[in-house]
């Protein structure tokens, strides 16, 4: 076999597993009210699954931001996946919402391990295109939420158990981590050609990084658009049901609309993407997604919410792989840590804002809770804007004193 292939052999398994990744994030979505009925739990709980998930996702990242950068990050990833798969099969078993509420945190153990060491492995290959890498690897985990809520809402209206979704899905997840597994052996021959100058450069201490204004930067503007997807992930197609009686199939297909958007978004950031117009990528992706979601929710009609939901997400869609690009870039040789840190924060606001939006929700109605999805996109801009006001300014001070 072509050793560029071979040498090539990781990174597209690693789009596969995001892949799923990506079904698994958007899935619940239009079968969530068939696990509220059968567990027989009210509104405001249902974003606990997510959240859920998301303090798993906490606990696996603050382990992976001490060990990441010292363990082969290729075995952390495979060890993740395997406990993810075994985390979907033993969801068919829970007996009640209590024990499966457990199951999804582990899940999320799996899933935000994977997550995580992904990017950080594709940031260490020594690549001029290790961006645009990125933002493929982000594609393929888009392509999968796409189908998610179309292939899971569709079966839910066909009559089948969510919990036969769960099994089927947990099998081709041991499937693909075997297949993966196998890609790592062939590619022993012709490894993955780590850049060892990165991690040479200037020996950072542990924490250094943590010093640096602009890594908080990094992490309020995610913490911030997390809140916002995970909002519309949770949510959005329950509010279709609710507001336009859509059935889970439609209801589904205005989930899928809006990550096609968050896929075409990474497609363009793929191919224009360079460290010298991120911060603009950033400016003018955050003003169009808050006007156009903002539009949507105002008049709240079918057909322009979709609309607005698609464009949403093609003008933010690009926003996570380019910040955790810029940061890695920014901190080369704590990669792993760094991207731990990003991905601590987005567990942490994945699991606020939903459950807030759901007691809002029970409380004065879905129009109402469905705010948090424009509030957290809206403090996302205004943290952008900001930061890019201080960095002119300091430029244009360092230039003076020049």
């Amino acid at each position: 076999m072509n050793s560029t292939i071979k040498s090539s052999l990781p990174r597209y398994g690693m789009y596969a597993l995001m892949g799923i990744l990506g079904f698994t994030t958007t899935m619940v979505a239009p079968i969530l009210n068939s696990i509220l009925v059968e567990y027989q739990v009210p509104l405001s709980l249902g974003g606990m699954i997510t959240g859920a998930m998301s303090i798993g996702g906490v606990l696996a990242i603050v382990v992976l931001g001490v060990f990441s950068d010292k363990l082969p990050k290729i075995r952390i990833v495979i060890a993740g996946y395997f406990v993810f798969a075994s985390a979907l099969l033993l969801i068919c078993f829970a007996p009640s919402f209590a024990f499966l509420l457990p199951l999804f945190a582990m899940a999320g153990i799996g899933s935000k391990a994977v997550d995580a060491l992904s990017n950080a492995v594709i940031k260490d290959v020594p690549s001029a295109h290790s961006g645009a890498y990125l933002n493929l690897m982000h594609m393929y985990l888009g392509i999968g939420a796409i189908a998610g809520p179309l292939v899971s809402g569709s079966l839910i209206a066909g009559d089948v158990h969510w919990k036969a979704i769960f099994a089927g899905l947990g099998v081709l997840c041991m499937l693909l981590c075997a297949a993966f597994v196998a890609m790592q052996r062939v590619q022993r021959t012709s490894p993955i050609p780590i850049d060892h100058a990165k991690a040479d450069r200037v020996q950072a201490s542990s924490v250094s990084f943590l010093k640096d204004r602009q890594t908080w930067i990094f992490c309020l503007v995610i913490f911030f658009y997390c809140g916002h997807q995970s909002c519309i992930n949770t949510w959005i197609s329950l509010y279709f049901q609710n507001q336009f009686s859509y059935n889970e199939g439609l209801s589904g297909l205005a989930l899928a609309v809006y990550w096609m958007g968050i896929v075409i978004s990474r497609l363009i950031c793929a191919r224009i993407y360079t460290a010298g117009n991120a911060h603009k990528l950033l400016v003018w992706g955050s003003v169009l997604g808050v006007f156009s979601l903002g539009c949507g929710l105002l008049f709240n009609i079918p057909l322009l919410l979709f609309a607005s939901l698609l464009f949403c997400g093609i003008f933010t869609g690009g926003i996570i792989p380019v910040v955790i690009d810029m940061a890695c870039g920014r901190h080369a040789a704590r990669s792993g840590a760094i991207t731990s840190l990003i991905y601590v924060c987005m567990n942490i606001s994945t699991f606020i804002f939903p459950v807030m939006m759901g007691a809002t929700s029970e409380a004065y109605g879905m129009r109402v809770g469905s705010s948090f999805s424009i509030i957290t996109l809206t403090l996302m801009l205004v943290t952008i804007l900001l930061s890019v006001g201080k960095r002119q300014r300091t430029h244009r001070q360092d230039l003076l004193q020049k």
